[in-house]
């Protein structure tokens, strides 16, 4: 219990920021050591002396027990600290930002904090003094000509945005789904990258059009006491590269449930994880030619620019944009004292700021579109297609899941038509069974609100209701004109008729009477008849007694023998599960038969006969493991091969933490990745975890 409460004392700082200080307070002392050693206590300059590694030596320093403090408190001054302030340099050779300067200061008020010493209203003073000069001159010297004048990231405007959505969607690295699906997440919300990271799974619903994530913990409001209401994120049908609903289904498909995880993106640093990959995506050749088309420097995105550049561009993309209240409040910044007692936190005004965000036109009708739905479907059917396009989906999500594949379902043909035949979405259930495609299609709707949509359309604002009106107005006149010119032409095709039909009375030769004559000649003829067989080939004659059978594994020539995969067969890039249903089921859409079938004379090189090995060895664990439980099947369909792997995981146990001690993203592993792990667990390298894929 002692060390419970010492954790809520050191928890008034939050972790990240803590690091902050901590890192700021290490160089201090290391400035102090070597210029102002009498302001470190004896045992502290001791130590320092003999230590190896200063750094880490002072990192221990500063989570001494209160009554061992690292300095004498009583000698620092702001003359003293503003000494060491105007010493820092960045890596190349300029000097810090305000921002970096605030940083410091505030590490020096959470040392004093930390080692619970009152800071005298002199220090504090005289500090205050000093750092508001410094700013003067920071400012001076940046209308000078010196230093950067924009602070921070810069905001991501919504047409590099869309780009950048574009590119890591055609993208067929794993990684970019990941960083496409937090980007997107992230301009949505117009959250901090660290709100972000922390959404859970039971922080998400779906309420009329929208999905609804709530934040119960801000910067600005770390107690978590304000009201928790959701920001509400909207589909875009018309601009699919930067859809947040069709973001998430692919992160889905594509990634796997774990039993017990409740963090949409698991891991333990998955901002740094982020950032690598943002400062990858960076260097990529059509990223880099129009970054620098545009004059923008690859430097300048950064997390952070999702946030500012939906602000922006909610606030400024158009003359009817949402109040500025509104931002505001989803944006998570402070309004002063009036906040919480005047201008209060609005569903409506949330849900125009999520349609404006989403990239919907607001000038347009198509403001108003409704996501796509399924409308009529047997929930047997929708059930079932859950349980195949996102096997262990937790039931908190079912909702949320029905619209997730609803808009894969809607968005199949753009997607199949876009992306690189190796990309893993194209690997998943949905995108190589054409007869769950078939089924769902028909029942899947994308349309504008109307008297008879199942949805009610949110957050739509009176001017767009107008020219919905107006659009309804329109469409109407042109059927009304369409239906007068169908009804002009039945009056003169029945007039010529009627002049016909006298013609030929009379004995004269007509162009209808003429053509009939020579149809009823090539119909004698027998011509005819063999035009309509070729048109329309008669079905073959079902063997008696026999069901549907479907079309038979097409046989592919290459290097003078016949095979069942084709010559550019690989492998698919997928987790454990999706590796066993290619095992059992194989792809029906590329004509491939189940991978159980597939020997090493069925592949063209080296490197994949290897691969068939690697694969080989997950798959053969999960069938031993299968035959001891006696549930094994020769030929099992999707839904049973699901249940045979949830049955059998627990033969690939692999380390649940690294190296180093942080917790593996085991949902987020491909097979090849589990058979490393497996490989090293049979010769004993690497401690056996606890966690099951």
């Amino acid at each position: 219990m002692e060390s419970e409460v010492a954790d809520l004392r050191a928890n008034v700082v939050k972790k990240v920021s803590r690091g902050i200080y901590s890192n700021s307070l290490i160089k201090f002392l290391a400035w102090l050591y070597e210029n102002k050693r009498e302001i470190l206590t004896p045992e502290c300059a001791s130590g320092a002396d003999t230590a190896v590694n200063k750094r880490n030596y002072f990192k221990t320093v500063l989570k001494n027990p209160v009554t061992d403090p690292p300095v004498r408190f009583e000698l620092i001054t702001a003359e003293l600290f503003m000494l060491w302030i105007v010493s820092l340099r960045k890596k190349d050779g300029n000097k810090p930002g305000s921002s970096s300067y605030g940083s410091h200061r505030a590490g020096l008020f959470n040392l004093f904090c930390d080692f619970k010493v009152s800071m005298s209203p002199e220090l504090e003073g005289e500090l205050t003094n000093h750092f508001s000069g410094l700013k003067r001159k920071i400012a001076a010297n940046i209308q000078a000509g010196e230093g950067e004048i924009k602070v921070g990231k810069d905001p991501l405007c919504l047409q590099l945005f869309r780009f950048l959505g574009f590119e890591l969607l055609v993208d067929v690295s794993r990684e970019s789904i990941f960083a496409r699906t937090f980007m997107i997440i992230c301009w949505n919300l117009m959250a901090r990258a660290s709100n972000a990271f922390e959404v859970c799974i039971n922080h998400m619903e779906w309420r009329e059009d929208a999905l609804c994530i709530y934040f119960c913990q801000m910067k600005n409001d770390q107690l978590g006491e304000r009201p928790r209401d959701p920001r509400h994120v909207y589909a875009n049908p018309l601009a699919p590269e930067i859809c947040g609903i069709l973001a998430l289904a692919i992160y889905w498909a594509c990634y796997s449930f774990v039993d017990g995880e409740v963090q949409l993106f698991p891991g333990v640093n998955q901002y740094e994880r982020f950032r690598k990959l943002l400062s990858r995506v960076m260097l990529h050749d059509k990223i880099a030619e129009e970054l620098e088309r545009r004059s923008v420097d690859p430097e300048s995105i950064g997390s952070h620019s999702m946030r500012k550049g939906a602000s922006t561009f909610a606030a400024s993309g158009s003359t009817a944009c949402p109040s500025s209240t509104a931002i505001h409040l989803r944006a998570g910044w402070a309004l002063g004292g009036v906040q919480d007692r005047y201008l209060r936190y609005e569903s409506a005004g949330d849900m125009f700021v999520g349609r404006t965000v989403s990239g919907l036109p607001i000038d347009s009708p198509d403001f108003a579109m409704l996501p796509p739905i399924f409308i009529g479907a047997d929930a047997q059917l929708i059930k079932r297609a859950l349980l195949l396009v996102f096997p262990n989906m937790p039931s908190k999500l079912n909702a949320i899941g029905e619209f997730a594949i609803a808009s894969l379902v809607y968005h199949h043909q753009y997607l199949v038509d876009t992306l690189p035949r190796n990309h893993p979405l194209l690997s998943t259930y949905l995108f190589r069974n054409e007869d769950l495609y078939n089924e769902l299609k028909v029942f899947v709707r994308c349309e504008l609100p109307n008297s008879g949509n199942a949805l009610t359309a949110t957050g739509v604002p009176p001017h767009v209701s107008i020219l919905l009106q107006m659009k309804e107005m329109c469409d109407s006149l042109k059927k009304n004109i369409q239906i007068q010119n169908e009804n002009v032409e039945k009056i003169i095709n029945g007039v010529m008729e009627k002049l016909e039909e006298k013609a030929v009375g009379l004995g004269t030769v007509t162009q209808s009477g003429l053509t009939e004559a020579l149809m009823k000649c090539l119909e004698d003829a027998g011509v005819m008849r063999i035009v309509r067989n070729i048109e329309n080939p008669p079905a073959p004659a079902a063997v008696s007694g026999s069901t549907a059978v479907r079309d038979t594994t097409p046989v592919y020539c290459w290097g003078g023998k016949l095979h069942n995969f084709p010559e550019e067969f690989t492998f698919p890039k997928c987790g454990v599960l999706e590796a066993w249903r290619y095992w059992c089921v194989g792809d029906e859409l590329r004509g491939y038969p189940p991978l159980k079938r597939l020997t090493p004379e069925e592949l063209s090189t080296k490197n994949l006969r290897k691969r068939l090995s690697d694969f080989k060895f997950v798959m053969n664990k999960i069938e031993e493991r299968a035959a001891e439980l006696q549930i094994s099947s020769a030929s099992p369909s999707e839904e049973e091969a699901i249940q045979i792997f949830n049955h059998c995981s627990s033969v690939l146990n692999v380390p649940q933490t690294s190296s180093t001690g942080k917790r593996r993203r085991t949902g987020q592993h491909t097979w090849m990745t589990v058979v490393d792990d497996l490989r090293q667990l049979s010769k004993g390298t690497v401690p056996e975890g606890q966690a099951l894929i």
